[in-house]
């Protein structure tokens, strides 16, 4: 633990963190989705504010969506289903999700078929430097 740390108060110290989501596979993404908000949890335990935000672009793009895309593959399906309620949990817990609008496009998808929860952004990149900027950990969800 460093030294300005040790001398912050847990109630002052904030973990704040970006997550780059670029990952296609509903599987993959669902299971991350798990994985931040066990993150999230971990923090809190540990008497840590949290502020977390989510960029979606590339392939992930079609998964924040109100329905799951009709090219999933049927063994997929129900994980597919498993992120909107997934992404509803995170968001009422603070967390922030914003979609590339560059993405969406790109990916095929309307702005009109995201979720309610999901922000539309003009450029992830831009909106990523700019959380970097604020002291936002980058943490890319690509695997």
């Amino acid at each position: 633990m460093t030294q300005a740390r040790r001398e912050q108060k847990p109630e002052t110290m904030e973990a704040k963190v970006v997550w780059d989501c670029t990952l296609g596979e509903p599987d993959k993404f669902a299971l991350r989705l798990e994985d931040i908000r066990a993150t999230m949890d971990a923090f809190e335990e540990r008497r840590l504010k949290t502020r977390f935000a989510m960029i979606v672009r590339g392939p992930a793009s079609k998964l924040v969506t109100k329905s799951p895309p009709s090219q999933v593959n049927p063994e997929h399906q129900k994980a597919a289903e498993r992120i909107a309620p997934l992404l509803e949990e995170l968001a009422a817990r603070g967390v922030f999700v914003e979609q590339c609008g560059l993405a969406l496009g790109r990916q095929g998808v309307r702005r009109e078929d995201l979720l309610p929860l999901v922000k539309v952004i003009q450029n992830s990149f831009v909106s990523i430097v700019d959380y970097e900027l604020q002291g936002y950990a980058y943490v890319p969800v690509d695997r």
